[in-house]
């Protein structure tokens, strides 16, 4: 199923962390599942509060697609993502290169059983590729070609009037 939102995270596509421990077998650590697939193009970073610590997190801007690897339902054309940290982070690294970043990742869960126990979960940010872009290169170097190449002259030629013809007889 295909939705659009205006915000992209790994609650809104439904994703299942804990999956990690119901999948692939008995080990107390360190078993991957991959949740989630989040493309698109970051053009900026903007501090909101945030729902999980009183430090303020950043939203990243832009324009997002996202598949719930569990599921198989999408997201599209969000234009702010929130991510775990380790997302988070390898996407503002790659703004810091750039005006814009744009990226393909794969967001993995792996078990973590805590000092008390219990179970839990770490997050793995995978990069399918990402590159810090300059948005406007492509359309730049477009208009500087036609300002830069020139303009070929027409030549008009005035129409002849019958007046013409006769004072030139």
């Amino acid at each position: 199923m295909r939705f659009s939102k205006t915000k992209l995270n790994l609650k809104a596509l439904g994703v299942d962390a804990m999956a990690c421990w119901r999948d692939g077998g008995n080990d107390q650590t360190g078993h991957e599942v991959a949740l989630a697939r989040i493309y698109g193009v970051a053009t900026g970073l903007k501090a909101v509060e945030s729902q999980y610590s009183d430090e303020p997190q950043n939203c990243i801007l832009g324009s997002f697609d996202g598949v719930n690897l569990q599921t198989g339902e999408m997201i599209e054309r969000a234009g702010k993502l929130f991510l775990p940290d380790v997302g988070r982070s390898y996407i503002e690294a790659l703004l810091r290169e750039g005006g814009a970043a744009k990226f393909d990742i794969t967001i993995l869960a792996s078990r973590l059983r805590k000092q008390d126990g219990s179970l839990s979960f770490t997050y793995a940010c995978e990069s399918m590729g990402a590159d810090a872009i300059d948005p406007l290169a492509e359309m730049r170097e477009q208009v500087r070609a036609e300002i830069e190449a020139p303009k070929p002259v027409k030549q008009i030629e005035a129409p002849k009037s019958k007046r013409t013809a006769k004072l030139a007889a």
